[in-house]
């Protein structure tokens, strides 16, 4: 009888939210599961780590004034699995419900399979090694941005966001991602020489699917990705560079991918002759 109450006691223990206080410190290795409410920051220090296990659900809130976010000055490792997904979300919906997971000067992190839902920036990371891999960044105002790195951003799906990815003076490897359904999908800002953009479908975002900074001279190297059409008028119609803006850098998307990334992440986006990639798995995805 013991024996089943205390398995009881430990079943109640992980099916019990976790609440999390607004402006706490992280100071010693931590892992959380379950659904985890985070009011206002969290900050993890330097010299410990922060592990999420699969199937997590984070709900950030506001606390005052302070909007719910992670400060990661030590490590993160968030694994999940295709079919246990961590999710960073809010109560609240719509772009910019809660802030970002703010990185910057930590040690090698992880995050895979995760969603991103609601933020001002999903992810937002200075001066670390990250690797980024089949997450979804979902209604957020951004999706990634990043200034240094080394970065891996890896078989990703970026969609219904202002901007989804957005580098400066970026140290990075995107591939095989899929930018579609946002206002912009990549953003150079300054800085493009660190970036290996390649294997990506990049198409059917409203306003560019390529946007280089006014600031930034430099020609920015991006061949190798689906724009969305075989036709170079087509492609250039999309991207904001030195034909549109003689101060601005040149894209440099020749030689170009005659049609989609089969392996990347899927959502209904222009194919070729009028085609459509279908949504992952075939099933249909709630994007609020």
């Amino acid at each position: 009888m013991k024996m089943k109450r205390a398995a009881l006691f430990i079943l109640l223990c992980l099916l019990t939210p976790r609440p999390a206080a607004g402006s706490g410190l992280i100071a010693s290795d931590t892992l959380w599961s379950g659904v985890v409410r985070v009011e206002g920051k969290i900050t993890v220090q330097k010299g410990s780590t922060l592990s999420i296990a699969p199937g997590t659900v984070i709900k950030f809130s506001d606390k005052g004034d302070e909007k719910g976010g992670l400060n990661i000055f030590g490590r993160i490792v968030a694994r999940g699995t295709q079919g246990q997904r961590i999710v960073f979300t809010s109560d609240k919906k719509g772009q910019e419900a809660w802030d970002e997971i703010y990185i910057n000067s930590a040690g090698p992190s992880v995050i895979s399979w995760a969603d991103f839902r609601h933020a001002t920036w999903g992810m937002h990371v200075h001066f670390t090694h990250m690797e980024i891999s089949h997450c979804r960044f979902i209604g957020n105002e951004g999706g990634i941005r990043f200034r240094s790195g080394p970065m891996l951003i890896e078989e990703n799906l970026f969609t219904g966001n202002h901007i989804g990815i957005r580098a400066y003076f970026g140290e990075a490897m995107i591939r095989r991602n899929t930018i579609s359904g946002n206002n912009i999908g990549i953003f150079v800002s300054q800085g493009p020489e660190g970036l290996q953009i390649s294997g990506n479908n990049i198409a059917g975002n409203d306003w560019y699917n390529l946007r280089i900074g006014d600031f930034e001279p430099k020609p920015v190297r991006v061949s190798g990705n689906w724009w969305g059409s075989p036709e170079q008028s087509a492609i250039e119609s999309r991207i904001y560079d030195k034909r549109r803006d003689s101060h601005v850098g040149e894209a440099i998307y020749r030689p170009f991918l005659a049609a989609p990334v089969e392996n990347s992440p899927a959502v209904s986006m222009p194919g070729p002759a009028g085609s459509i990639i279908q949504k992952e798995n075939g099933q249909k995805e709630d994007f609020k």
